[in-house]
């Protein structure tokens, strides 16, 4: 079973935890200490996603995503102090991560990255032992690549409906969800 986990920021991590809800996957992950986002405090994720809060601020709550993951996909447009955090964190670990360098004036080919056939290749191995697989989507908050929501929502749909999953979403609705922290709220 696939399970999406994410530190639940504007951006990135929060476009691929609303992408595996629309499509039926299981959510969860660390949010900082009083689920602070760029955007404020979002208490109600805990409920939407399944997020707990950390005791600890956005360094903390990286860490622990990171040890939960079997993979993690770090959305870079640009290379952030969080995004550096996050790969550095993933070598000291000496855990599986993938890095996906997105163009910010040119999505549709960023889109067409040769790493989505990598990720499902990690996760279809799991899959085929059985294993449950833990997925941690990160990268860029929405102040430091304005598109990165939208980028991350269409490259998750896409990786979903790679391995079978189908959610009646389309690509073009993350403009729904985008700063949307609570479903009551669509």
């Amino acid at each position: 079973m696939l399970k999406v986990v994410s530190g639940a920021q504007t951006g990135a991590d929060v476009a691929g935890l609303w992408a595996a809800k629309k499509f039926g996957i299981h959510t969860g992950g660390w949010a900082p200490k009083g689920f602070m986002t760029l955007n404020g405090n979002h208490p109600e994720m805990a409920e939407t996603f399944g997020i707990k809060e950390h005791t600890r601020g956005y360094r903390g709550r990286t860490i622990d995503n990171l040890k939960s993951a079997d993979l993690t996909i770090i959305v870079v447009g640009v290379m952030s102090a969080g995004s550096k955090l996050t790969i550095d964190q993933c070598k000291q670990l000496n855990k599986p991560h993938i890095v996906i360098r997105v163009d910010p004036s040119d999505l549709t080919t960023s889109l067409q990255t040769p790493k989505l056939e990598e990720i499902l290749s990690h996760i279809r191995r799991a899959d085929l032992l059985d294993q449950d697989f833990v997925l941690n989507i990160a990268g860029n908050s929405s102040n430091n690549f304005p598109r990165s929501f939208e980028f991350t929502f269409k490259f998750c749909h896409r990786l979903f409906t790679a391995l079978g999953y189908t959610s009646t979403v389309l690509p073009s609705d993350y403009m729904k969800l985008q700063d949307i922290w609570h479903e009551k709220s669509i």
